[in-house]
């Protein structure tokens, strides 16, 4: 069957260049379906829409490609191949695990090595010199990993406010910094929106790399545009800290509820006119060549007798591959973890219990479903504040372990993260619950946090604490939990001497407020 189908292919060669751009573009779409779920759910991340119009405007300004040298390589081949067996587990493991930013990567990363070796195959180094750039540019738009982006992030926004403060008691306007905030007589002022210039900076990074491809700038030099882009959206920023702080000033918090928006897409628009008008003094790249009629292009006379029929070998693999996902993923009554909730119980009446309001800001931020926190104390000296959020099935869910922990919340607020005290076993519906328990330092003394995030696909705690490991995102694989509820509990207390009386004080409320939902759990 294999002579067949290459005997098939030497009559027809094009029809190898269309298998080619088949599993190139089944790879693309692909990719971009992932990383839309970031785009859609993550506010830093929404610029990533444009990232596809980019590279096709990218594309464009190579529509007068050079004469293809289609070339026979072994090694392209392999590429082309292992890319393609390697979709199939990505797709199966990403489909349960879409914030799994490792895995998003290892896909970019695959997609790309398909799309090179197939341009090396059609038109040889001539294509792959002029294309290899907008086929990289989609990197732009993958999220970083956390252990990247967490440290930068924070450290430039404790940076941007630092420098805010300064120069707003310059100009005579009290404020002080706490963590990533500026704190005003109007109240605080974050600088971790998605408007600001801080988190700008990923788009910065999209915008220089496209804007560089209009320069002579080639190579390690197009990131020295990316760099001048992160410094003016810095300081478009630190502009409209001031700004907000001297509106609130003027007009009270609601002055700056009202120029919040406009302010912060203002300066991004600035810090982007301004990079624009800098590029434009650059040395400018040379002009694009005429257009010329070249040869269709083909895979080479010479290439391996199995070429030809491992692409087809590829398409039906692909095919495959989506039957293998729609299988393994289909809708199933699952054993799992009884359901629960927070109910904040009557005795609480007694202990000054006070409802707070969640923001409508910390809502879309965390684009939780349920939204509840409250205030209380039962001991002169201590004060207990507590927060729900819980998350239905669906695309949010996914992210809400990687979205809020007070490792990422409190160090916003000036808090610092002073020991990890490690996990703890409570009782509740149908099996045990961890609690996280974390030791925080505050300018009024320290605070202990316990925290829980859960979800009804997660059946004991073990697999709750493990559920964010690789171990645990390739348990939730094996057992075929693709979607799944979560939630989350987080109790700060504040006042008590040792970590250890404020551990058993937690143990006592926690009890009281997990209290068992009822309901099938459908995966």
């Amino acid at each position: 069957m294999l002579n067949h189908l290459d005997r098939i292919f030497a009559r027809k060669p094009g029809l190898a260049g269309w298998l080619l751009a088949l599993v190139a573009g089944y790879a693309w779409v692909l990719l971009l379906w992932h990383l839309s779920a970031f785009w859609r759910v993550l506010e830093d991340y929404e610029y990533g829409w444009a990232v596809p119009v980019l590279v096709l405007a990218l594309l464009w300004r190579r529509r007068h490609l050079p004469a293809p040298e289609p070339k026979t390589s072994v090694t392209a081949f392999a590429g082309v191949f292992l890319g393609t067996l390697l979709l199939l587990p990505l797709r199966i493991i990403l489909d349960a695990n879409l914030d799994w930013r490792p895995a998003v990567w290892a896909l970019a990363a695959v997609v790309i090595t398909v799309t090179l070796c197939a341009i090396y195959l059609a038109g040889g180094k001539p294509w792959l010199a002029a294309l290899a750039f907008p086929a990289l540019f989609v990197l732009t738009g993958v999220p970083w990993l956390g252990r990247l982006e967490l440290p930068i992030t924070s450290g430039l926004m404790r940076f941007g406010a630092f420098v805010a403060t300064e120069l707003l008691n310059l100009i005579g306007v009290a404020a002080c910094q706490r963590g990533s905030v500026v704190e005003t007589a109007a109240g605080l002022i974050g600088v971790d929106e998605a408007c600001s210039g801080i988190k700008s900076l990923q788009t910065m990074v999209a915008v220089g790399l496209f804007l560089s491809d209009f320069t002579a700038w080639r190579g390690p030099r197009r990131f020295l545009i990316v760099l001048i882009g992160a410094v003016l959206a810095t300081a478009a920023n630190l502009g409209r800290l001031v700004l907000l702080a001297w509106v609130g000033s003027q007009g009270g918090s609601g002055g700056v509820e009202r120029w919040h928006d406009p302010a912060g897409a203002v300066a991004f628009a600035a810090a982007c006119l301004a990079l624009v008008a800098i590029v434009r003094k650059l040395p400018a790249a040379p002009p694009a060549p005429p257009p010329a009629v070249h040869p269709r292009p083909a895979i080479a006379a010479s290439r391996p007798s199995w070429a030809f029929p491992g692409l087809v070998l590829c398409v039906l693999w692909l095919g495959g591959a989506e039957l293998v996902r729609l299988y393994w993923f289909q809708p199933r009554q699952v054993s799992a973890g009884a359901r629960w909730t927070a109910v904040w119980p009557e005795p609480f009446n007694g202990a000054g219990l006070k409802v707070l309001r969640v923001s409508d800001a910390v809502r879309n931020q965390l684009q939780c479903d349920t939204g509840k926190a409250v205030r209380w104390s039962d001991r002169p000296g201590t004060e207990w504040i507590g927060y729900f959020f819980e998350w239905r099935p669906g695309l949010h869910a996914y992210f809400a372990r990687s979205q809020h922990s007070p490792e990422i919340c409190l160090p916003a607020t000036g808090r610092r993260l002073h020991k990890d005290l490690g996990f703890f076993d409570i009782k509740a519906p149908g099996h045990l619950i961890q609690v996280h328990h974390l030791l925080f330092e505050d300018d009024s003394g320290p605070l202990n946090v316990f925290f829980i995030v859960d979800g009804s696909a997660v059946r004991d705690n073990v697999e709750q604490r493990q559920a964010g490991s690789v171990t645990g995102r390739l348990r939730s694989v094996w057992e075929r939990h693709k979607e799944a509820d979560r939630r989350s509990l987080e109790l700060i207390a504040a006042g008590y001497l040792t970590p250890q009386s404020a551990r058993e004080e937690a143990q006592r409320w926690l009890t009281q407020i997990i209290r068992p939902e009822n309901g099938p759990v459908t995966l």
